[in-house]
């Protein structure tokens, strides 16, 4: 997909440099960050989702809300980050 966008000449600068460097073409190297920064952001809304959780167990009445938060966390500790 061709799109065109603007960028700030100091960014550019550096990013032609980078790609230089790196022996990518300007198409590789920005679909490399473009990938990399919705990957990042795929990951802060696994995080606002583990949070939503927690917090709904943290909501449970009585002794509910100790054995919720408990087995979430059992659940975190076993999990790969």
């Amino acid at each position: 997909m061709k799109v065109a966008v603007s960028i700030p000449d100091p960014i550019f600068a550096k990013a032609e440099a980078l790609a230089k460097r790196s022996k990518l073409s300007r198409s590789r190297l920005y679909a490399r960050a473009v990938a990399d920064y919705v990957e990042r952001h795929t990951e802060d809304e696994l995080t606002e989702r583990a949070n939503a959780e927690a917090d709904a167990m943290a909501a449970l009445p009585g002794d509910n809300a100790a054995i919720g938060r408990a087995s979430y966390r059992t659940v975190l500790l076993h999990t790969e980050w």
